[in-house]
């Protein structure tokens, strides 16, 4: 009866295990739906910021054929004003040639002086208008230059943003990953949980009681054995119980072995287990 009993309560475990394992991987599975959900909300975002980072690039490119036209007109200004400078140097010579060819014609040289002095004044207002032109021409190549900087800044806010959802997914993606290596962790729990129970279901064979020392013998016997570097087993044989630890840095576990009994147990660094199995003398199946 106690077989069978503990057969029904490993059947019970066994199957709240596996419902315990079927709703972490639906829970898995929800989490899965969520985070594809996530990313297809990120990627419909990062659309429109593409559209608007190809807008502030075509605006770039009217405001850099802006200032190029803007650089053609200052560079006809300067030619215009250099043949000005050309042309008044044409006229000095001319005055010069027409004082040293008619020093007789004094008066004739006064109006024709006039004349050119009229000519001159004339071109000091091209001048001057042409200077004007250029200083209203300078503003405007400082609001392009402003304007530029604020498309440059746009510009590098969008790809902050970018470099932001890039990581933003990557952790994402990490975290993702994190938890299906605890699910599978778990997972791997479960199944040596399931086969540490199927063990116990399927039972050791009843051992016979040891016998009484003899006179003379040792009552206590212990025995350490080192397997490997990082594992230690102590065995230590009593009369009434044999006691065996194996002891590793990530564990230790304790099985005392008695007449009527068996107890197992297992410590690590954040859980403690306990297993006890009790052995009837004369068991009813």
């Amino acid at each position: 009866m106690s077989l069978r009993r503990e057969f029904l309560d490993h059947k019970r475990k066994t199957i709240e295990s596996f419902g315990l394992v079927s709703s972490d991987i639906s829970n898995l599975h929800i989490h899965l739906e969520n985070l594809k959900i996530t990313l297809a909300s990120i990627e419909s975002k990062s659309s429109p910021l593409n559209d608007r980072i190809a807008e502030l690039g075509a605006a770039v490119d009217r405001c850099a054929e802006d200032i190029s036209m803007q650089k053609s007109k200052d560079m006809v200004i300067t030619s215009t004003v250099e043949d000005i400078n050309n042309s008044i140097g044409e006229i000095n010579s001319r005055l010069d040639s027409s004082r040293n060819l008619f020093a007789n014609n004094v008066n004739s040289l006064g109006l024709k002086l006039k004349s050119l002095g009229a000519q001159n004044r004339k071109m000091s207002k091209k001048l001057t208008f042409s200077s004007n032109s250029v200083k209203k021409l300078l503003p405007r190549s400082r609001s392009q230059s402003l304007k530029i900087r604020k498309l440059n800044s746009a510009l590098r806010e969008s790809q902050d943003q970018i470099v932001k959802i890039k990581n933003l997914l990557n952790r994402r993606l990490k975290t993702v990953k994190r938890a299906n290596l605890e699910l599978e962790a778990r997972l791997k729990s479960q199944r040596r949980r399931i086969a540490q129970l199927n063990r116990k279901i399927e039972g050791e064979a009843p051992r016979k009681p040891a016998r009484k020392a003899a006179a003379g013998s040792k009552a206590k016997k212990t025995v350490t054995k080192k397997v490997t570097p990082k594992k230690t087993v102590t065995k230590t044989v009593t009369p009434k119980k044999t006691v065996t630890t194996i002891k590793t840095p990530k564990r230790t576990i304790k099985r005392t072995v008695t007449r009527k009994k068996t107890i197992t147990e297992k410590v690590t660094p954040k859980t403690k287990k306990v297993y006890e199995v009790v052995r009837e003398r004369n068991p009813l199946i």
